[in-house]
This record gives structure tokens, sequence and C-alpha cells, in this order.
């Protein structure tokens, strides 16, 4: 069977779908429909994994870990001398036994839902961890597109042209997709986003709010407080629960434990609001860019998703409306929606090779359209600019963000000398004429030995072949003296 998963920032969320082509959460030992993203290094090298992990990090902290998702694409070890990608395949690991558990198949391979933001080093960082895990992957799908197509499939008024947004803001990133329907195709216009912007950040405002006001309470530092580990494993739940309170209530009552005694901590609806105030202002500006780059207005919109936990929230909820002048729809458990989305899209790749899935003895419809993604930035070529009499490195964008994918590219450069025998060409992830200290080089690349040409004209030809995961092989050929060289882009070792 195939699966669409969604490894979050605070969670994990599996799906697959069921006899009728609807999809199913894999639930976790507890009933939930999300296993927490929660490990725990046991002393003979076994794991603890979810809510078994959080328990016993009260008991030993520094082997236990949740948050490495964003740490994806990095050399740290943070855990048991393993890295991000490593961790995340225990996470795998442990998904595939609630599969088996939950419906007696085995998974055969997935379609793995990625952040907007995410670039080509996380992305394969990510890769990497299923297939540590054993789990082939169909391809990578952004998570808003995941959630667009999930909401697509359970629209059967569509008209051709019509054009919906997907703001999803998780607990670690932020996504905004535009899309279009367009027959038999949900085709994504554009994406936006950003990392390290989402519940995280929001819980981290709320945090030093209830610690600062517990120092006070109890005359003791709050840095002292906020390195005690088990403090803040305990703090870290009644974060969570003061949030979904204070959607409905003026004030929340907190107890906490501190030099010895029981306190109770008040925080009041307001304070916490004007505290992710900014956090929400910078998410719309998110989605205005977004619209701006969709060459569309928010009135030509005909609908707009919420997705991602912290959605749930009234307060912004009514933010989102009052910006964009639309009454936001939540039709889809807004936690679920990408690992939904991702599940329906495994079904639709098993149908463009020709092949059905089959729960049980049982063949599962496929969807009735597609997903059209596009690139999620800029990618170009490091050049020498002397606009102005000064010289700067810039990028020289060859494919613009929101450019549709698979596909590829190409354009030739001019060498910096007329007798230049060697070429180092630098790959750069940002926006077109950026400085090369705004962008991420990405790959390099080099060329020898070329024999010289006085004239100058544009003779070294980079080519960027785009697959439909995002993921970019890139070729640089001299066109003179026929001399190549290519790369995959490479993880970082």
């Amino acid at each position: 069977m195939v699966i669409g998963s969604d490894i979050g920032y605070f969670s994990m969320k599996l799906a697959y779908t069921d006899r009728t082509g609807q999809p199913v959460g894999v639930r976790n030992p507890n009933g939930g429909s999300s296993t927490r993203s929660f490990l725990y290094a046991k002393p003979d090298g076994g794991w603890l994994v979810g809510d078994p992990a959080y328990e016993q990090a009260f008991v030993d902290p520094k082997n236990a870990m949740c948050e490495f998702k964003l740490m994806l694409g990095s050399t740290e070890k943070p855990l048991a001398g393993k890295n991000a990608e490593e961790l995340t395949a225990v996470l795998l690991e442990h998904g595939k036994e609630l599969v088996k558990k939950q419906t007696g198949d085995s998974i055969d391979a997935a379609v793995a839902a990625v952040p907007a933001e995410f670039d080509d080093v996380q992305k394969k960082a990510l890769l990497r961890a299923y297939e540590l895990a054993g789990i082939p992957v169909l391809r990578l799908i952004s998570e808003p597109a995941a959630a667009s197509f999930a909401y697509a499939e359970q629209r059967n008024t569509s008209a051709r042209g019509d054009k919906f947004a997907v703001y999803d803001l998780g607990g670690g990133t932020l996504d905004i997709t535009i899309c279009e329907f367009d027959c038999d195709e949900v085709r994504v216009l554009a994406t936006n986003g950003e990392r390290e912007l989402g519940g995280y950040k929001m819980d981290k405002q709320l945090g030093a709010l209830i610690i600062n006001k517990l120092a006070q309470a109890t005359q003791c530092d709050a840095r002292t407080l906020a390195a005690d580990p088990l403090f803040m494993l305990d703090l870290a739940p009644r974060i969570t629960n003061a949030k979904v309170a204070l959607g409905s209530r003026d004030e929340v009552q907190i107890p906490l434990a501190a030099a010895g005694k029981q306190h109770v901590i008040t925080v009041l609806r307001d304070e916490f609001e004007a505290l992710i105030a900014p956090i929400v202002d910078r998410t719309l500006d998110r989605f205005d860019e977004c619209v701006k780059s969709a060459k569309i207005t928010c009135k030509e919109l005909t609908s707009l998703f919420l997705v991602g936990g912290p959605s749930r929230m009234p307060y912004l909820q009514g933010r989102v409306a009052t910006h964009t002048g639309m009454v936001p729809r939540c039709e889809i458990d807004p936690e679920m929606a990408v690992a939904y989305g991702a599940a329906l899209v495994a079904q639709s790749e098993l149908k463009k090779q020709g092949k059905r899935d089959r729960l049980g003895s049982d063949v599962i419809p496929p969807p009735r359209r597609v997903i059209g993604e596009i690139t999620h930035h800029g990618i170009g070529v490091a050049v020498e600019d002397q606009t102005n009499g000064t010289t700067r490195i810039i990028n020289a964008v060859v494919v613009p963000q929101n450019t549709k994918i698979p596909s590829r590219h190409s354009k030739r450069f001019r060498l910096e000398s007329p007798d230049q025998r060697d070429a180092l060409i630098q790959i750069l992830q940002g926006d077109d004429r950026a400085e090369l200290k705004d962008c991420r080089v990405i790959a390099s690349l080099e060329i020898t030995g070329m024999p010289i040409e006085v004239a100058r004209s544009p003779r070294i030809e980079v080519t960027f072949d785009f697959d439909k995961n995002g993921l970019v092989t890139v070729t640089a050929r001299d066109i003179i003296g026929g001399d190549d060289t290519s790369t995959t882009i490479q993880i970082p070792k």
C-alpha cells in the first residue's frame, strides 16, 4: 500500500486511502491521529517514540529530543550521535509499525510532504531519512500543495479557472499557496512562506511571558527557570492548553511548581494576542506577497482554506478574515489536511504509472485530478556586476520562483576575462540580482583547461533539470571546448 506522510515540527501525521478512495489517518497507540515527534535514546541503543519518549524525558532529559525537523540538512548530531535525517528515520520506522498494526498491510511507498520553504539540501536530507527507514518515495510535494489537493478532491463544483488560497501555519513553518483549477489539474500558481515562523514561535512568546510572571512571583531568576529541562518539559503542554483555552476565555490560570512551592500564573487573552500580533502580521505580509506573485488580487479568490494546528485560534481566523475580506474555511481537520492530501497524491502517482493500489483484496479508486507543482525558490548563477561603477557578485536567476516543474532551463554566460582557461560556476538560491551574501550557495561546478577565446562570446551554458520533486541537476558546458560537468547538488557532509 502507499501512504501520505507529514513530518511536522511537533508531530508526525500519516494517512492512507480507504476502499472508497477517502483519506484515513493512521492512529497512534492512544487512538489519536498524530504521533509526537519526540524521541528518547535508550541506554541499550533502542528508542522510545511519541508519548512514551516524552514521559521518559522527565527522567532523563539529556537523551530526549523533539524539535529536529528544521535541522534537516545540517551536520549537527543532537541526539545519540545521530543527525536530523537519522532521527527522522527512527520516527518513520515507528510509523511503519503503526500502519501495519492498523491496516495489516506494509508500506510499499509514500508521498512525502515537505515545507515549501525547504531548500534542495533539506529536501534531499528528508529523502535520505525515508531511504534509511526503508520507505521508497514516489515524490515530494510541498505541504500547502498537498493540503490544496485534499480540498480540491473534496470539491465537486469547482469550475475551470477558479482560484483558491491555502494558508498553512504549522508548528515551525508558514507556507502560503495560490492554486487554480484547470480541467483535471490543480495547478499551483505561486508559493511563499517562511521557515521558523509558526506555532513554535508563538509558544516561545507565551512561554517567556509565563516564565517572567513566575519569576516575579517567586523572586527566582527567569533564566534559571528557562534553563531547567524538567521545568520546560512540564511547561510545554501547559502552554498548548493555555493557547486553546484563551481562544474562548478572557483569562487562563496555569499551575506551576517553582522554588519548592505550587504557584498559579494568570494570563489574559489580551496579553496573549498582543504577543502574537507581530507574528500574525508577518504571516499576512507573506500572504500578500504570494497573491501578488500569482498576479491576482484577493477578490479573484473563490476560497481561502486554513491548515495547521495554530490556524484553529479564533484570533488568527479573525485577523485573516479581516485582512483578506474572505471567510476562511476549515472543512478538513487542519492538522491532517497535509497528510490526507499526500495520501491522495500517492494514489495519483500510481495512476500515472498505470498501477492501482489495494487495501487487502480491494482496489482503491484513484483521485479525479492531478497536482501541478512549481519551484519555490529562484535558482541562478553567480556573476560579476559592475553597475554604477562598483563590482558586485550577484545572482543571475535562470529559473525564477514559481516556475512549473518538471522542466529544463538553460542560459549562456561570458567568462570574466579574455585569457581565462578555468571557470568556477557557483549555483545560487535567492532573488534575481541579489548579492552573493544574501543568497545560498547550493552547488559549485568547475571547468578547467578551456581554449582561449578573445571575443568573449557567451560560451558557458548552464542547464537546470528539475524533476517532479523540485530537485535539480545542474550541468555546465563549454560550448567552444566541449568540456562539461554536472552535479545533483549533494547534501553537505
